[in-house]
């Protein structure tokens, strides 16, 4: 695969280099490290608010505040908008686990829902969500400056959120100049999904590409209890996220076909219009997205791209203990991320 150093580290939150837990550095055994653990301690208090869409659906998002944050204000600590990877939520470990330590740095978070993601929010989305859905981005983004006037606001997606994230950036210059979006970071982001979609198809990746697929057909079995009238599919015995996305997501979204799905929803083409400072982190390992998709892409100037030697796909199981007293490589370099933004109190 080539040498990690034909990608520059640079950024701004200066983490120190990625190195593995001593005996777990494969891609897989990181991937899998990465959704153990406790997400968070004790309880987690959070107001709920709803964002509507331009097609009368609705998101949900979860608000978690410090214990103390003044709530006006130009010094205010900026907010953090947490997007949730395919099949997660705002209850996903990595995004409550990343709530709580931010909450203790005095930081309000945002805990947003793809449609239909909260338990709240099944009946209130009669569309899907997808990888071409950056108009709810945008919805969240403009509601977030009309609730929250006077805070600034720091956006982080995470899997296929980023990819999301990215494409937002790059195609709504007009609406991400009138926000009030200080910086987004994306990590591990499938930028080109066709290689991202055959990568999984591997055999190495065949639990990963069962494990997505499962949740997606879970999902597809609770729309159709809330939704009467939704289309019925026959599955086919043999069964993986790719074939789903051929039989559900494009045709359900409005896609020609898959191809045409995959390739109008990738970022890797609006990478070069972004105009918000930007930050990209991945790894050479990630079994889900190959390195290759880095190569030959074009990043506007206000873009850095960081790429580990490993890490797997939200693993990054670090051999040194953080700050934060654990081995969160991938929570400390977020935290820096954001850190770095932090306005003078």
């Amino acid at each position: 695969m080539g040498d990690h150093h034909r990608f520059p580290k640079r950024g701004r939150g200066h983490t120190r280099p990625f190195v593995p837990l001593r005996g777990f550095g494969g891609a897989h055994m990181q991937t899998i490290l990465g959704t153990l653990g406790a997400p968070h301690p004790g309880d987690f208090p959070h107001e709920i608010l709803k964002v509507p869409l331009f097609d009368g659906d609705q998101l949900v998002l979860r608000v978690n505040r410090p214990a103390r944050d003044r709530p006006t204000g130009p010094l205010d600590k900026p907010l953090v908008l947490l997007l949730h990877g395919l099949a997660g939520s705002s209850e996903s470990s990595y995004i409550l686990r990343l709530t709580a330590k931010l909450n203790r740095q005095g930081f309000t978070v945002i805990r947003f829902n793809h449609r239909g993601c909260a338990p709240e929010g099944r009946a209130l989305a009669k569309g899907i969500y997808h990888a071409g859905r950056i108009e709810d981005i945008d919805g969240t983004v403009q509601f977030l400056k009309g609730h929250f006037p006077h805070k600034k606001l720091l956006v982080a997606g995470f899997s296929l959120s980023a990819n999301m994230l990215l494409r937002f950036l790059g195609e709504r210059f007009e609406q991400v100049t009138h926000s009030n979006l200080l910086g987004a970071l994306a990590v591990n982001p499938p930028i080109d999904l066709e290689a991202c979609s055959q990568a999984l198809c591997r055999k190495d990746n065949f639990y990963i590409d069962r494990f997505f697929t499962r949740l997606m057909l879970q999902t597809v079995q609770a729309r159709c209890q809330i939704f009467p009238d939704e289309p019925t599919l026959v599955w086919p015995t043999t069964l993986n996220l790719r074939i789903f996305d051929e039989l559900f997501t494009a045709p359900r979204a409005g896609f020609k076909s898959r191809e045409d799905y995959y390739h109008l929803s990738s970022a890797k083409h609006s990478l070069h219009k972004i105009r918000l400072p930007t930050e990209i982190l991945g790894a050479l390992d990630d079994p889900i997205i190959p390195p290759s998709t880095f190569e030959n892409i074009t990043l506007s100037p206000e873009t850095s791209l960081r790429i580990e030697s490993h890490g797997g796909h939200l693993g990054y199981i670090g051999r040194h203990k953080t700050v934060h007293g654990d081995r969160r490589w991938m929570d400390e370099f977020v935290l820096n991320w954001i850190q770095s933004f932090d306005l003078p109190r």
